[in-house]
């Protein structure tokens, strides 16, 4: 068993220590004192606060002219370029896809499907089929994006 202890500390919670029959069971040291606070440093601190307040009440106020009270106002944040460009492509994407579906569409009771070879007709209505429904997707996607970029962005009016 070992008596050096560090008086520190509790001696039931340092290595060695074995609790007997005949020791206490707190060895404990007492523990550190703090030093008070004097009551002449807060009572300083106290006047000189009040001295800065009423320094700050005395002062007048400076006067607010019509330019500085508009720059205080909270303004909407300028809007983003790429972000309306990106709209007004998802719009077009949109429009157009519908309305190239509509007219390959149309061209189906225009013009006979076979026997006259393989025209222009029939290959730019076999493009627009293949791209209507992926230029309505990827504009619908976009104006998607464009909302969920602007509520994560969003803050709340203050």
């Amino acid at each position: 068993m070992a008596d050096n202890f560090d008086p520190r500390f509790d001696p039931r919670f340092q290595p060695g220590y074995v609790p007997g029959p005949g020791r206490p069971k707190s060895d404990a040291a007492p523990l550190p004192r703090r030093a008070p606070h004097p009551v002449e440093a807060e009572a300083s601190t106290l006047e000189g606060v009040r001295d800065d307040v009423l320094a700050l009440e005395a002062e007048p106020d400076p006067p607010v002219t019509p330019s500085e009270s508009n720059a205080s106002e909270s303004d909407p944040p300028e809007p983003n370029p790429l972000e309306r460009t990106l709209l007004v492509i998802g719009a077009v994407l949109v429009v157009g896809g519908v309305a190239v579906a509509y007219w390959a569409n149309g061209l189906n009771y225009q013009y006979p499907s076979f026997g006259t070879g393989l025209s222009w007709q029939q290959l730019l209505q076999a493009a627009a089929w293949a791209l209507s429904a992926p230029m309505v997707t990827a504009g619908l996607a976009i104006g998607v994006g464009i909302l969920f970029r602007r509520a994560i962005t969003w803050k709340p009016p203050e």
